[in-house]
C-alpha cells in the first residue's frame, strides 16, 4: 500500500549508482496517493541546483522534467486533474526523442518533443522529495521503478495491471 511521506521533511534517499543514472532514455514510474495538490510535491527525483537528472512530480497535473545541464525539458499530463485522495499510477518515458506522461496506463497529453543527453549529477535518488528546493511530497507514494529504458506503452499496461489491485 506504499510509504506516507509527511510534505515537511520526509524522503527516502537511493544510492546514486550508475542504473539510476541514464543519459539517453529513462522510465520513471510510481503509484501515488496525494494528500495536497498546492505546489510542486516530489514523487521521484534525481537533481540538484546544477539542473541535471530527472523527477516527477504534481501540482494539479503530473510533471516529468528532464535536465542536461544546459537546458530544460518539460511534459505535462493534459486536461487530466490531479485531485487529493485518489491513487495515481504515473509513468514518464524519455526515448531519446520525446517525453511522454501516462497516467492509469493511459497517454495523458501529447508527447513533449526533446532530443539530448540527460544529464548526470552526484544527486542522490529520492522518492518523495528533494532536499535542494524543499519540495516533499504529502501523502503515500508505492511501487517505484526507475528504468534505463523507456517502456513501451504495453509494458506500462502490463505494469499497471499488475499493481492496481494495491491501490484501488
Amino acid at each position: 500500500s506504499g510509504s506516507y511521506f509527511d510534505g515537511i521533511d520526509d524522503k527516502i534517499d537511493l544510492p546514486d549508482v550508475s542504473p539510476l543514472s541514464p543519459t539517453s532514455q529513462i522510465t520513471l514510474e510510481a503509484w501515488f496517493n496525494p494528500a495536497r495538490t498546492a505546489g510542486a510535491n516530489r514523487v521521484i527525483s534525481k537533481f540538484p541546483g546544477d539542473y541535471k537528472g530527472w523527477a516527477i512530480f504534481h501540482g494539479t497535473a503530473i510533471g516529468f522534467q528532464l535536465y542536461t545541464g544546459a537546458s530544460l525539458g518539460e511534459a505535462y499530463s493534459a486536461a487530466d486533474t490531479i485531485t487529493q485522495d485518489v491513487c495515481y499510477h504515473a509513468v514518464c518515458t524519455y526515448d531519446g526523442a520525446w517525453m511522454t506522461v501516462f497516467i492509469n496506463a493511459n497517454i495523458s497529453g501529447a508527447p513533449t518533443a526533446k532530443t539530448g543527453s540527460i544529464g548526470y549529477t552526484a544527486q542522490q535518488p529520492a522518492i518523495g522529495g528533494d532536499i535542494t528546493f524543499g519540495q516533499f511530497f504529502k501523502g503515500t507514494i508505492g511501487e517505484v521503478r526507475i528504468y534505463n529504458r523507456a517502456l513501451n506503452p504495453l509494458e506500462i499496461q502490463r505494469n499497471y495491471l499488475a499493481t492496481k489491485w494495491r491501490y484501488q
